[in-house]
This record gives C-alpha cells, sequence and structure tokens, in this order.
C-alpha cells in the first residue's frame, strides 16, 4: 500500500511560543541595531563628540565648609541648615570650630532643629524662635534661632542658624546659654538681610561679620575669678575708701544686676576692687563670668577692670543687662538706664545697626535722642549702708561670712517680693500691674525708698525673668496708653 508521496520527506517540529517571541525579538534588535549605526555615521562629529563628552561631564557644587574667622577652644561648629519642602533638611553652610562634623551628625542636627515647622502657619514663622537640644548620642549640646527666609529666589523657606557645642563643655556651656541665644538673635537679622540683598556672596559677607561675635563669646568662655581671699579685699581696711563710695559703688552693682565696669590708674587696685564686688554676687556662676584687669572691654562680663580706659557707649550696650561704672581713682558711680529703659535702648541700638544712622535718624531712633548712656549715682541704698556700717565693726575673720549671710537675706527678700507679685498675676491676670497694686507692694515689703526698690528687682530679676517690667513698668506700654489717651480726647 501506498501513501502517494514519494521520496524523503522531513517533517519540522514547530515553535513553542517562547522561542517565537525571542526569535522576533532578536530580529527587532537587529532592525535597531543597524538603524542606529546608520544613524550615528551620519551625525556631525562635533554633535558626535559633545554625546561622548556628556555622561563624564561634572556638575558644579557650592563649597559649604567653611571655619570660623576666630579661633575658639570650646564652639564645635555653627550651622546653617534649610528645610527643602522635597530633599526635607538640608545643611547649606557650616563653619567649623573645634571638630569637623560627619554627614550623618548634619543632618541629624538640621533635621532635629526644623522638626515640626512644616505645620506652622504663616503668622507663627515671622519671628525669630530658639530651640535647645541635648544630643547624648551624637555627644553635642545645639542652640538653634529659627527663621524664615529666602534663598535664592523669592520662595520663602523655615531655616536655622545653629550653635553646637561638645557635651564636654556642657556645664561651662549652662553659664552661656543666655549669651550665646542673645548673640544667635542678633546675627539671624544679619543673616536674613544678606540672603535677600546679596544672596551670592551672602555667606561671605556673613563670615566677615561673625568675628567679633565669636571673639567675644571666646573671651567670656575662658574668664573666671580666682577663690577670694579677705585680706585682699576692701573689707581689710576700713579707711582704704570712704564708706560713701563704697555703698554707692555696692548699690549701683546689684541694681545693674551684677555687671560692672571697675576702671582707674593701678591694676592691682583695680583688682583688689574687683575681688571685693565679687562677694556681693548672688551665685557662684557670676565669677565664673569675670575677670582681672584687662586692656580691653569684654560685654557681658559680670565684673571686669580696665586699666586708664573709659569704654565708649556702643561698646556698653552690647551687653545683655545694664552696667555699672566704678572710677576708683576719681571715686565716681555711675550706671546705664534701669533694665526696662536699657533694652529698648539697644534693642533700638542694633535697629540702627541695620538700617543705618541715617535712617534709624529720621525713623526717631531712641538711641540717637538719649544724650548719653551713663548716669551719676548720686547716694547709696539704705540697706546697704546698714550692711557696710556693720560688717566693720566684726572682727576681719568674720567680715566675709557676715557679708555672705547679708546677701542671703537680701535674695530671700526678692523671693517674698516675687510671691507677692506672682499672687497679684494669679488673682488678676494683667498685662502690667497698675500704679496703686505696686504701690501697695511697696508699702507692704517696706520698699518705699527708690534705691531699696531697684536694687531688689535687679535681684529678683535675676531669678524671675520679666517681674522688673512688671513692677517697673514697660516704657513701651506707657507711650501706647498715651496714644489711647490722645486718640479718646478728640
Amino acid at each position: 500500500m501506498t501513501t502517494g508521496f514519494e521520496g524523503n520527506i522531513q517533517f519540522t517540529s514547530p515553535l513553542k511560543p517562547n522561542e517565537k517571541n525571542e526569535q522576533k525579538n532578536g530580529e527587532d534588535a537587529s532592525a535597531w541595531s543597524t538603524f542606529f549605526k546608520y544613524f550615528s555615521s551620519h551625525q556631525p562629529k562635533t554633535q558626535q563628540t559633545q554625546m561622548r563628552q556628556s555622561p563624564n561631564a561634572k556638575r558644579s557644587t557650592r563649597n559649604i565648609w567653611n571655619k570660623l574667622p576666630v579661633e575658639s577652644s570650646w564652639i564645635s561648629a555653627l550651622q546653617l541648615s534649610r528645610w527643602d519642602n522635597i530633599s526635607g533638611p538640608k545643611v547649606e553652610q557650616i563653619w567649623i570650630g573645634t571638630e569637623e562634623l560627619s554627614e550623618e551628625t548634619q543632618i541629624s542636627i538640621a533635621r532635629n532643629t526644623l522638626c515640626g515647622e512644616l505645620s506652622r502657619g504663616e503668622t507663627e514663622t515671622e519671628e525669630v524662635e530658639n530651640k535647645f537640644h541635648l544630643l547624648s548620642d551624637l555627644g553635642f549640646t545645639v542652640t538653634s534661632s529659627l527663621f524664615s527666609g529666602c534663598w535664592g529666589s523669592q520662595t520663602t523657606y523655615r531655616m536655622s542658624l545653629s550653635f553646637i557645642v561638645n557635651t564636654a563643655h556642657y556645664q561651662k556651656y549652662l553659664l552661656m546659654h543666655s549669651l550665646v541665644e542673645d548673640r544667635l538673635f542678633h546675627l539671624v537679622p544679619i543673616m536674613k538681610n544678606l540672603l535677600e540683598k546679596q544672596f551670592s556672596s551672602a555667606m561671605v559677607a556673613f563670615t566677615s561679620q561673625l568675628g567679633p561675635y565669636i571673639s567675644n563669646l571666646q573671651q567670656v568662655f575662658v574668664s573666671s575669678l580666682p577663690p577670694v581671699i579677705s585680706h585682699k579685699t576692701f573689707l581689710s581696711q576700713q579707711t582704704q575708701y570712704p564708706m560713701d563710695f563704697l555703698s554707692r559703688a555696692v548699690t549701683s552693682h546689684l541694681q545693674t544686676h551684677g555687671n560692672t565696669v571697675v576702671i582707674g590708674d593701678n591694676e592691682e587696685k583695680i583688682n583688689q576692687f574687683i575681688d571685693s564686688l565679687s562677694i556681693f554676687t548672688i551665685n557662684s556662676g557670676e565669677r565664673q563670668k569675670s575677670s582681672h584687669c584687662k586692656e580691653i572691654f569684654i560685654a557681658d562680663l559680670a565684673i571686669q577692670g580696665i586699666i586708664k580706659h573709659i569704654p565708649m557707649d556702643e561698646e556698653i550696650i552690647q551687653s545683655i543687662l545694664p552696667t555699672t561704672l566704678v572710677d576708683i581713682s576719681r571715686l565716681d558711680v555711675k550706671q546705664t538706664p534701669p533694665f526696662h529703659e536699657y533694652t529698648i535702648l539697644r534693642k533700638e541700638y542694633f535697629s540702627s545697626q541695620l538700617l543705618g544712622p541715617k535712617e534709624s535718624a529720621e525713623a526717631d531712633n531712641a538711641w540717637f535722642a538719649q544724650e548719653g548712656l551713663f548716669r551719676i549715682v548720686k547716694t547709696g541704698a539704705p540697706c546697704v549702708e546698714k550692711i557696710l556700717n556693720e560688717v566693720f565693726q566684726y572682727p576681719s575673720n568674720m567680715r566675709l561670712p557676715f557679708i555672705t549671710h547679708s546677701i542671703k537675706l537680701l535674695v530671700r527678700k526678692s523671693i517674698n517680693l516675687i510671691k507677692y507679685v506672682q499672687a497679684e498675676i494669679e488673682r488678676c491676670n494683667p498685662r502690667q500691674l497698675d500704679a496703686n497694686t505696686v504701690k501697695k507692694i511697696r508699702v507692704d515689703m517696706e520698699l518705699s525708698i527708690e534705691s531699696d526698690f531697684y536694687l531688689l528687682l535687679g535681684i529678683a530679676e535675676k531669678l524671675f525673668p520679666g517681674i522688673y517690667v512688671m513692677l517697673a513698668g514697660d516704657p513701651a506700654f506707657f507711650i501706647e496708653l498715651k496714644f489711647i489717651e490722645l486718640f479718646e480726647s478728640f
């Protein structure tokens, strides 16, 4: 039986689906390869060169590293960070101090300082806000000032300027914390102004203005007084200085919150008077921020001395607190305006530095309106006169303990004043205590004499910030009341 087919017949097996796809893809790849070779061979040589070089081209980046303009023995670094809604926290500039920070440490600090800022409303982000972090896992304490500023465009970003210190200096730093916050508070407007007006050179310009601030912080940090030796103070000799002069010097020293500059012609006598005033301090931390005689004035030292040089008003106003000036050669005592007026003058001074003298004068700046920063202290406080009259009645070895005990009594009386004011605040919750309430407090506390009243306020303000303005009055508040009365009279 035949099939009707003759010869050798070969059967090929049908392709499987996967094999079909592989064959098709191979044909497509071969076609595209041929097309690409043809397209490349017909391109201009210059374009081919550009195509070959583009993958290896380097992208330019801005150098964010810089050094602090003044050498410091305790400041690890200063860091400027910015929050980006797409990439998160970004480190824009670092000024290296005692050590370099790893990239992880930089980002961690930026994240901690800027965390939670996205939920803030526009009205909440206009003012400068301070934050403090103790990052024990990183070994740093970080004090930051947060602000809103422009960065290379009209877009406003949330930013932070952070002051970074190793935890090895933690105890000493606590004494410096308020000073660091104040310096950051004044550096932020400078940074914002530079970013807005000259962005391309802002970091270079800021670095040049950073030097005086870092130098001042370094000088305060390394300053300290040795332990008191009683026979090296004016307590050892009653007739060394007139009692009236001592009373005025000690009174003004306590009224200006323990900040005093001693000037004269003899370095040994200046240092002796500094040691004597240090007995009248309310805490040991003030001794660690004081210094014996130097050639220049250092802002925010508690007690210091200068030979044959009277600091200028522009130097004195750099200090956070009012200052007493004691001239032991002429036996003169002067002091700056009281705290509630001094803070306004200081604010106006720094505003004038940003605006310029001409613009500030046209804006009725209070700094240019005042005739001089210092006022003569004519009399001492009765409470101080009593202490000085009694101390010299004791044997020389008992005088130092007596002064220490007397200062503690003044501190206790200041605490009683604080408690009284707190009770009045809880009772009526006022923005400002009225004149009748203040008069009643002064009568009950036996503070009818102005010098005694302001002396206790100087001590109380260090224990309970804000009480000075609450009792002595806020000049800005009184100006506001005068405007209200003026408008209501029409």
